[in-house]
């Protein structure tokens, strides 16, 4: 699954899609937050392992001006369960 963030551009409308992941494991539901101490967004997701159905839940940050940080894990233990993510960033 592929994952988008499209930021607003003011009066404009949205703006272009990023793309915030495309992976073979299975994303979902993802949240986002803006920060504007930091001036970015951060989205996070829940992530199913094909390999071992075990649920990771990942996250990256996105500068305003689209970009990208690295990708990194939220959780340290895995789960064999699906949990919804929420999101605050400040």
């Amino acid at each position: 699954m592929i994952v988008f963030l499209a930021r607003l551009a003011g009066a404009s409308g949205v703006g272009p899609k990023l793309q915030i992941v495309e992976d073979v494991d299975d994303q979902y539901d993802p949240a986002v937050a803006y920060s504007s101490n930091h001036n970015a967004f951060l989205a996070v997701w829940p992530t199913e392992d094909q390999d071992s159905s075990q649920w990771k839940t990942s996250a990256r940050a996105v500068n305003a001006d689209g970009t990208l940080l690295p990708i990194f894990n939220v959780d340290t233990v895995a789960s064999a369960g699906f949990v919804a993510v929420a999101v605050a960033y400040s």
